[in-house]
This record gives structure tokens, sequence and C-alpha cells, in this order.
């Protein structure tokens, strides 16, 4: 199964910087220009950013909102009500997330709100109700607890995908799909990684650098094998060795369309 990208294409970047601690993640404000710029080269309608960052729209196709539940949750419903068969819409997720011991995750927002993982989920199943396909990036730690779908894909030793269930139901709804590429599993931390550009220092997520570095110059279908594969070993010679996983409401996945629709 691959998905089309016949329609148009939406985005919707949530990246909260600040912890419950109130330290800053400085892989999240460094990424938030570089997944501005690229999921801006890949979509048709408005790009929604919702950050605690001081962050100006680059211009009238990019809005930029706080970051609270209620922003979270309109934005992805309003692209729901619009997505279509053909349709995409990306979904980046940065921040802190902390893991529960039921292996469910959150991550603090502002003002002591909660953005739970099983909330998102839902949000983005119905978001997918009447078609389209919403991808979700998250590269948080804990990820695969915080997001995942019901379908799991995974790789053989000979670096071939097959698909198993998780503990949860697949979708009972066959019109759209959601799908989720995580930097990590369970009981694993999302990493940042320093950046050497001339004289100049960036902080980065080290699985968002990774997945984005291999993205650039890929047609716009991209391979979910290739990709999952690049992934896991790449960010295995981080000398945490995150995993990164993809999940998805559906098995059959062949193709992600992940490339740039302009160069």
């Amino acid at each position: 199964m691959a998905s089309s990208t016949s329609g148009n294409t939406h985005a919707i970047i949530v990246a909260v910087a600040e912890d419950d601690q109130g330290l800053v993640l400085e892989g999240v404000k460094w990424d938030l220009p570089l997944i501005n710029e690229e999921l801006y080269l890949r979509t048709t309608e408005t790009l929604h950013v919702i950050t605690d960052l001081d962050y100006r729209a680059r211009d009238d196709r990019t809005q930029v909102l706080p970051s609270t539940l209620r922003r979270i949750e309109t934005a992805i419903r309003n692209v729901g009500e619009a997505l279509r068969p053909g349709d995409v819409c990306y979904v980046y997720i940065a921040g802190h997330a902390i893991a529960s011991l039921d292996r469910t995750a959150f991550m603090p927002l502002p003002n002591r709100e909660r953005l739970h993982g099983a909330m998102l989920s839902s949000w983005l199943r119905d978001a997918t109700r009447s078609g389209g396909t919403m991808i979700a990036i998250a590269d948080v730690c804990h990820s695969t607890a915080f997001l995942g779908m019901p379908v799991i894909y995974d790789l053989n030793n000979d670096g071939s995908i097959y698909c198993t269930r998780s503990g949860g139901r697949e979708a009972d709804f066959v019109q759209g799909q959601v799908v989720v590429v995580s930097a990590t599993e369970y009981n694993q931390f999302a990493r940042t990684i320093r950046i050497q550009k001339g004289g100049d220092e960036e902080y980065h997520g080290f699985f968002t650098w990774v997945l984005f570095n291999y993205l650039k110059g890929k047609s716009r279908q991209v391979d979910v094998e290739k990709l999952l594969l690049y992934l896991r070993q790449e960010c295995a010679k981080h000398p945490q060795k995150p995993r990164p996983q993809v999940s998805a409401t559906t098995g059959g996945l062949l193709r992600l369309p992940l490339g740039r629709t302009s160069t």
C-alpha cells in the first residue's frame, strides 16, 4: 500500500522546547526552523506551528500558535475536516515526554497542561475518518509509549520488513490511515547532538537530523523498508542506541510520501 499524493498536503508542527523543570531543550529550538522549511516544501495548505518558542511565521502560509491542548486539538480537527482520500497531513512532534508505569507517556505543556499520547492518538485517528493519511513524526523520549498505532513494522535479520499486531485494536474504519515514525522505544530517551557548522555550533534532535538527512534528494514516495533499515542502522551508531519504529493503523504499508514536493 502506498499513500497517494494526488490531493492536498497539510502540516502541523508541535514543538515544545521547555520541559517540566523549566529547562529548554536546545534540539527542539534548533530543529524548529529546519522542520518548518522541510515541511513547507512538502505542503500545499496552511502550515500550523504550535510552539512555546518565540517564533515568527515565514510567510502568510505559516500560522504560529501557542502550545496549548486546545490549539493542538483544534489544528488536528480542522485538518481532519478538510482531509479527503489522496490528501496527506504531516504532524511533527518534538519536546519532552514522561513515561508512566503502564507504558504510556505524556508531554508536559505550558500552564501545567499535559498532552497524553492516547489523547493525541485518538485525535489523529478521528481526523482520517473521511480519508487521507496522517503521518506523525515523533522525536520525543519514550516515543512508542507516547504515540504508537496497532500495527508495528519491524525488520527480519536479513533486513526485510514484516508487521505484527500490538495489544491495540486495528482501526475500525477504512477510509484513511495514520502512520507514526517514532524516535525511540519505551524507556529510551530521545537524544540531542551537537553539529559543527563552520565556526558555529548547532544542536539538533538526533533522530530528526538522521531522518531528514536521509530524505534529502529522495523521490516523493519513500520505501518504508529501506527507511526503517536506515534509521535503525544509523541510530545504532549512537552510544545509547535509540531504536526507531514505524507503526500504523493498517498493514501492508510499502511507501510513504515523505520526500519533498519540490527540490
